[in-house]
Order: C-alpha cells, then structure tokens, then sequence
C-alpha cells in the first residue's frame, strides 16, 4: 500500500509540474494502476512499472525547459477562467434565487390586475343593477296600472310619462349615472344628451339585447354599448306588466372612459405594489383581509337587523359557505335568529303568532291594502265560548288542551293569512280577502272546531264552540280602529247568543246556516 501512495504522489507531481503532457502522463499512470489491479502478488512489479513512468515523464519535461515561460503564461490563463467560471456560478445563484420571485411577482401581477378588473367590472355591473332597478321600481310606484303606449307617448296606469323627466334626472345625481327608461326596444326618457343638449330619445336596442332582456326576460349587461356619441358599459333590466309580459327595459349606464381611467388607475397602484419587497405578503394580507372584513361586515349587518326587529334578512352565501370560525359565528347567529324570532313572535303554548308580530303583520298588510286599491283584507276576532267553564271544570291543564286543538284547526284553515293568540282564549284572524270570501270559510273552520271531541283525563268527552267578529272594511282606518270594530262584532255575537259570525253590517251567520240581523237576535233576547 505503501508503494501505491508514492505512485499516487508521482502522478500528482506530474500534473502540477508538466501542463503539456499531464494527458500523456496520466495515460501512463493509468496503465500502471490498472496493471496493479490484477493481483495482489504483482505489488512490487506495478511499482516498478510506476517508476519507468516517472522517468519518463521527466525525461519530456527535461526536453521543454527551454520553453519554462509557457507554462506561467497557461497558469495565469487558467486561473483567469476559473475567475471566470467562478462569476458565473454567482449569477447562476443569483438567477435561481431572483427570477422564481421576479416570475412569481409577475404571476401574481398579472393575476391581481385581472382580479381589479374583475372586480371594478362587478362593482360596475352592481351600480349599474341597482340604479337601472331604482329606475324601474321609482316609475312602477307612479301609479298603478301596467305600461303601455297610445301613438308616442308612454302611459303608466292612466299618466302619461312624456316628457317627466325629473325623475331620471333626480336618479342621475343621486347614482352619477346615465338612465334611460324604454317601451319595447325603444328609448322613451333619457339623460343622455348630444353635443347640442337634446336629449337621445328614440335609441333603439340591438338584437343582443332585446333577445336576452325583451325576449328572454333577463337582466342584460353589456361593455359596448353606444348611444349617439358616447360608449357605456351598459345594464338593462326587464320591465313587467302585471299579467307578465315584458314591456319594456330599464337602463342604466357609465361612460366608459370613466371606466377605463378607473381601471388605470387601479392597475398603476398595483405595479407599483408589485415591485416592494413584501408583494407577496401585503396581496396575501390584503385578499384574507378583504375576506375576512366582508364576512364579518355582512355579519354585523344581519345582527344590526336583528338587533332592529328585522327576521327577514338572510346571511349571504359567502359566509355561510366558509369552514372557519367566521362560517361558524354566521351560522350560529343564524340559529340565533331562528330561535329568537320564535321567542319574540310566537306564543309558547300554541305555537301561533303573538300579538307583537300580529301586530306587525296586520300593519303591513293594512300599509298595502291603503296603497294599494286591489288588495283586499279582513280581520275576524274570535273567542271560545264558556271557557272559563272548561278551566272550572277539568282543570286549567285540559284548557290548555282545547286552546292547542282550536289553534292548530285555525292555523290550518287559514294557512295563507295570519292566525294569532290574541290573548286568553281570544284568536285572531287575518286573510287577504274581502268579507264575503271570509265567511264561508270561517263557518267551515267553525263546524271543525264544534265537531271537535275533546278528551281528558277521566272525565266525560266534550265540545266547545266559538264565536267570531268580522271586520271587511279595514281601508283608510287605523289598526286599532279595525280591531275595535271586530272585537264589537265579537261582543254582539256573546250579548246575542254565542257560537255565531258576526259582521260590521250588522249581519249574524248561525250555525244552521241562516242569517239574521243583530236586531232580531236582541229583539228575541227582550
């Protein structure tokens, strides 16, 4: 082995010494290795192979002393390119550690400019949807009745809308849009004026949109819109007539340019965002935050509603949809809702409305019917006759009984209006219908509860009845003057009899069918 280091070292001499045969003499060294590999016995042959070698390689280098200023000349050559060699390995470092950031940096640029975009273009489309609705909604409330044209001028119910221009043009200031109001596929009332200031009456729609709004009876939004001289990013919305015919469109639209400074000058924010250090970290930051603001935001909008009375409001889907706390806290607050309506608006015992939320129910139904001169309401009293009997006699428990069965017969007899606990035994009944609908239902809702058994306990089967005041006349009255007359018709039907429908008119429904009059029964009574 020892032998094998000095032939190891005699090589290596070779090569730092002789530059122009280091090739020839690694050939030879080569071959006296591989001579000594054949058998352990030749160790002594393989060295002095090694030896000739050597004295060879000495023998070249004797031959080229004359040449002795070459080889400092190579050397100094060599240790150039590996200066060389050793620059470019830098930049090779610098490239694999600055361009996946710079082609990330890119990536995620190109990417947030399109989300800016896409999110100026919703933003843009929701405006748009909300003033072109506005629109719509804001002439629809003029009067009642359904659009429709005689020769050119454009009616609303029986108002000719002509030339009302205060009302586009009041939209105008409030949502900085341009608004137009169409019968068909033509503009009837605009704010869009020409160079001279006449207004652009009488813009007709392109197919595309009359195929998706008139005809398809959808909402429509469009980038290339143009009217007269001036380009929108543009949003029609469909304008219905009572029996569902699609009459016309509502619009609502922004000057492009406008649109095109605004994504400018988002997309310049955004480069300049791009080249920071921390990209990466703020546009992260800045997305979750966005999330999370807007998640927690809607939250505390449908809380705040809550917190007002309002049940009706729903939880958006893009927070009901989250897996994390967030998610968590909408859909807790969401039962909360839930379970909170049902203690503020329900009556423990029968499940039916309590007063607070009948009250506000039959308000807004009374808010219509004055709006309105087709709607139609009618509000009955009723009360279960004797039923501090029932209580005397089998207990306050199997009264509790008789107000459940009553109360599920009245919620499913009148399912499409309100069914309240009144108070006591006292129900109260609220249908979108007019007086003379009411009855026949009420006596049929009547002869379910008489034919009712009820059963407790031990005691003997029995049956109760009820008596009803009705109340049909509900227009231009206050709710308290409504309910007043009911419950009068309610006491004329307990001063007279029992088991009875009594209404305003001073009419008495009994339960053989006849009818009589409040006279006749007092009269009998005297």
């Amino acid at each position: 082995m020892g032998k094998r280091s000095k032939r190891k070292d005699a090589a290596d001499a070779v090569k730092i010494e002789n530059n122009a045969g280091i090739v020839e003499d690694a050939e030879a060294i080569d071959t006296a290795s591989t001579a000594s590999t054949a058998s352990t016995v030749e160790v002594v042959e393989m060295a002095d192979v090694a030896s000739v070698a050597l004295s060879e390689v000495k023998d070249r280098r004797e031959k080229k002393s004359a040449d002795s200023e070459q080889p400092e000349k190579e050397e100094n050559e060599k240790k150039g390119k590996k200066k060389a060699k050793k620059k470019s390995i830098q930049r090779v470092l610098i490239n694999v550690a600055v361009l996946p950031v710079v082609i990330l940096g890119v990536i995620l640029t190109i990417s947030n400019l399109r989300t800016l975009r896409n999110n100026l273009e919703t933003q843009v489309t929701e405006t748009l949807d909300i003033a072109a609705t506005s629109l719509y909604n804001t002439y629809s409330l003029i009067e009642p009745g359904d659009y429709w044209m005689n020769g050119d001028r454009l009616y609303k119910g029986g108002i000719s809308l002509n030339d009302r221009y205060e009302i586009v043009d009041a939209l105008k200031q409030s949502y900085h849009l341009d608004l137009m109001l169409f019968y068909k596929d033509t503009g009837m009332l605009t704010t869009i004026k020409d160079e001279n200031g006449v207004r652009q009456t009488g813009y007709k729609a392109d197919d595309e949109t009359v195929h998706w709004v008139l005809e398809s009876n959808r909402k429509f939004f469009t980038k290339n819109l143009t009217i007269g001289n001036q380009s929108f990013y543009g949003y029609f919305v469909p304008m219905i007539n009572r029996n569902g015919d699609v009459v016309g469109m509502a619009f609502a639209g922004r000057d492009t340019e406008e649109v095109q400074q605004a994504w400018l000058a988002a997309m310049l924010k955004s480069v300049i965002i791009s080249v920071l250090a921390m990209l990466i970290t703020l546009l992260f930051c800045i997305t979750l935050n966005r999330q999370i603001t807007t998640s927690l935001t809607s939250i505390q909008k449908y809380l705040g509603g809550l917190a007002g009375g309002n049940f009706d409001m729903k939880m958006p889907l893009n927070v009901r949809r989250r897996s994390d706390e967030i998610g968590d806290m909408g859909r807790y607050a969401i039962e909360v809702c839930k379970e909170l309506e049902k203690k503020i608006t329900t009556d423990p015992l029968t499940g039916l409305l309590n007063r607070r939320a009948c009250n506000l129910r039959l308000q807004k139904l009374l808010d219509l019917c004055n709006r309105d001169k087709a709607a139609r309401a009618t509000v009955t009293i009723g009360d279960i006759d004797h039923f501090k009997r029932v209580n005397d006699t089998y207990g306050h428990e199997c009264g509790d009984v008789v107000l459940k069965k009553v109360s599920q017969i009245l919620k499913e007899e009148m399912k499409d209006g309100i069914v309240a606990r009144w108070g006591g035994e006292e129900f109260l009944v609220v249908l979108p219908v007019n007086a003379d609908d009411m009855i026949p239902r009420l006596d049929e809702t009547l002869k379910k509860i008489r034919n009712s058994i009820f059963e407790y306990e031990d005691f003997e089967p029995f049956n109760v009845t009820m008596t009803f005041g009705v109340n049909g006349s509900v227009r231009n009255k206050t709710m308290d003057d409504v309910i007043k007359e009911a419950d009068r018709c309610l006491y004329d039907g307990k001063e007279t009899g029992r088991n009875r429908i009594v209404t305003v008119d001073g009419n008495i429904y009994l339960p053989d069918g006849s009818v009589t009059t409040i006279e006749n029964e007092r009269a009998k009574l005297e």
